[in-house]
C-alpha cells in the first residue's frame, strides 16, 4: 500500500509503440488535412478573382451611371458628392454580400480545417444582419468559429 512499484519493460515497450502509433496518426491527419485546405484555397482562389472582377465591373457601372448626376445635385460640395459616391459604393458592396456566389464563397471558407482571418468574416456577417450573440463567444468579442460552422448561416 502506497508502495511505488516499477512497470515492467514489456510494458512500457507496449506503451511507448502505442504513443508512437497515435503521434504518427495525429501528423497523417494533420497532413491531410492541410493538404485538402490548400487545395480547396486554390479552388476558391480562383473562384473569388472572378467575382472580384464582377463586383469591380458592377461598381464601376454604377459610379459611370450616377457620377455626373450627382456631380450636378451637389455642384459646390465635393464632400457630399463623394459622400453620396461611396454610399452608392457601399450599397452596392452590401448587395453583392447577399449575393448567392459570395455566399457560397464565405460557406466554402468557413468549412477549411484552419479558417483565418476570423475578424472579417466577423464583420461580413454583422453587415449580412446577424447579431453579435449568435456568432460570437458568449461574453466575447471573439467569433466562434465552431459555431458558423454547424450554423448554417448561408
Amino acid at each position: 500500500m502506497g508502495k511505488d512499484t516499477q512497470l515492467p519493460e514489456s510494458i512500457l515497450d507496449f506503451l511507448q509503440d502505442k504513443v508512437d502509433f497515435f503521434r504518427e496518426k495525429w501528423q497523417e491527419k494533420e497532413h491531410k488535412m492541410l493538404l485538402d485546405d490548400i487545395l480547396q484555397y486554390i479552388e476558391d482562389e480562383v473562384n473569388l478573382e472572378s467575382q472580384m472582377n464582377y463586383f469591380r465591373d458592377q461598381e464601376q457601372g454604377i459610379i459611370q451611371a450616377n457620377e455626373s448626376q450627382i456631380k450636378e445635385q451637389y455642384a459646390n460640395r465635393e464632400k457630399e458628392a463623394e459622400y453620396e459616391l461611396t454610399l452608392l459604393k457601399v450599397g452596392r458592396l452590401l448587395k453583392v454580400l447577399q449575393e448567392q456566389p459570395f455566399q457560397n464563397s464565405l460557406n466554402a471558407y468557413l468549412n477549411y480545417n484552419i479558417p483565418k482571418f476570423q475578424e472579417i468574416v466577423q464583420i461580413t456577417l454583422m453587415i449580412l444582419g446577424y447579431k453579435k450573440t449568435d456568432i460570437n463567444l458568449p461574453r466575447s468579442n471573439s467569433l466562434d468559429v465552431r459555431k458558423c460552422i454547424r450554423k448554417t448561416f448561408i
